[in-house]
């Protein structure tokens, strides 16, 4: 069984307070710990997605380039 990430809980439980069903003890309990870690927990957002991607894009473009130097 994969583990749940803290972001996923954290979704999850912002869901269920939405719609008002935080009803146990242990998801109030755990819904106020991660309201309290928010602020420390890393958000990957466009900006952040546009960056990895441009790395990929110039990492690929040097493997090939070094295939093609390889090849002449």
């Amino acid at each position: 069984m994969e583990g749940i990430q803290a972001a996923d809980l954290y979704a999850y439980l912002w869901n269920r307070n939405l719609i008002g069903k935080i009803n146990t003890p242990h998801l109030e309990r755990a819904f106020q710990r991660l309201t309290k870690k928010k602020p420390t927990m890393f958000v990957a957002d466009k900006t952040f997605f546009d960056a990895m991607l441009a790395r990929r894009n110039q990492h690929r473009a040097e493997g090939i380039r070094r295939g093609l130097s390889e090849q002449s």
